[in-house]
């Protein structure tokens, strides 16, 4: 990632070129560049989706080239856009193989948001197989810019960055052109604002204690897809005063006003409470949707009185804060979360017991 979160805001022009080693990727594709809100066209974004195809995704719109990578095989890939000339191209090798023509053409909306390569904000849809070489220039190249590169830094195309990936577990790679350093992006605990950090513990805004995670994989997500389970549980076994949960997960907002996911809180008597996570009302998205958050004044008519507690994860990542009061002198046995609506997934960060009566907070 770039360490400037403002570097690289672009709003008429950009091309990215890129030389890539791809590998078979999986059906959601593959980060090469991103410099995107996830969920919205805010920024710039060129990937494999789907799967070996090529994506840019801008302000207007998807621009797709399907299939059109080789695993095992070198190759340059190149996106051009320019909102005052109307231009949307895809080319792999110099050639053209993708081009729009129909849409508004707006000029790129920009947001502070870092520069990824081979993976998103999170840390999530990485690029499978090598990646060489980007360049970055703040102009659209025309067709016989674009087939005349060989390959080579060259100051003389007014690169805004170029750099040279050739070590892929470099901790820091500087740029042959420009000034802008590439960082490694940590795993888990990198996507942790340090801010909420606290001698091992991950402490929320509101107070609310967590163990911060250690490894990469440190969600247990839920969904209806068979990509993961329908629902998890947590072992508890503890009487407290209360108990904390930090969730999160992505909905549409056709899943609006009904319950998307549910948790069930077992005590050892087999009386079970529920609390039913329903957006926008207790549940919000892990980004903004469409480029937007919610306002609570604007928006009344569709919200609660009150927005729900969240915590912020990033620039445009956030989770969920519930806190549920138990019954006193009960032990709680589990805490259960369950997917109920299509096309949603929702995962459980985080258990934390308030005033625990038996050992420390789960």
């Amino acid at each position: 990632m770039a360490k400037d979160p403002k570097a690289f805001g672009y709003r008429d022009e950009v091309t990215i070129d890129a030389w890539l080693v791809p590998e078979a990727m999986p059906q959601d594709g593959g980060r090469i560049v991103d410099r995107s809100i996830m969920g919205t066209y805010t920024g710039y974004l060129l990937d494999t989706y789907p799967s070996n195809s090529l994506r840019l995704l801008t302000a207007n719109g998807m621009l797709t080239a399907p299939n059109v990578l080789t695993p095992g095989e070198p190759v340059r890939v190149t996106a051009v856009y320019s909102a005052s000339k109307r231009i949307a191209k895809l080319y792999k090798n110099g050639k053209p193989i993708a081009s729009a023509a129909d849409g508004a053409f707006p000029q790129l909306a920009v947001a502070e948001q870092a520069l990824f390569i081979g993976v998103d904000a999170i840390g999530g849809s990485r690029f499978q197989g090598e990646i060489q070489r980007v360049v970055l220039i703040p102009r659209a190249l025309n067709d016989a810019e674009v087939a005349a590169d060989d390959g080579k830094p060259n100051p003389a195309r007014l690169a805004d960055a170029e750099w040279i990936l050739k070590d892929q577990g470099a901790a820091e790679v500087a740029s042959a052109v420009g000034q802008q350093a590439l960082v490694k992006r940590g795993d888990a605990p990198a996507s942790i604002p340090v801010s909420l950090l606290r001698d091992g513990q991950m402490v929320t805004p509101q107070g609310v204690p967590f163990v911060a995670p250690t490894a990469t994989r440190n969600v247990a997500f839920t969904s209806l897809w068979d990509n993961w389970p329908a629902r998890v549980t947590v072992p508890v076994d503890q009487s407290a005063a209360a108990v904390w949960l930090l969730v999160a997960g992505s909905t549409q907002p056709l899943q609006g006003r009904i319950a998307n996911s549910v948790v069930h809180f077992r005590y050892a008597d087999g009386v079970d409470e529920r609390l039913e996570l329903v957006p926008p009302l207790n549940f919000r998205m892990l980004c903004f949707w469409a480029g937007g958050d919610y306002n609570q004044e604007f928006d009344a008519f569709a919200l609660g009185d009150t927005p729900p507690l969240m915590v912020q994860l990033g620039s445009n990542c956030r989770a969920m804060l519930y806190g549920w009061r138990l019954r006193a002198g009960v032990k709680l046995k589990e805490v259960t979360l369950e997917a109920l609506s299509q096309e949603v997934v929702v995962g459980l960060m985080g258990v934390s017991l308030m005033n625990p009566e038996a050992s420390k907070s789960k």
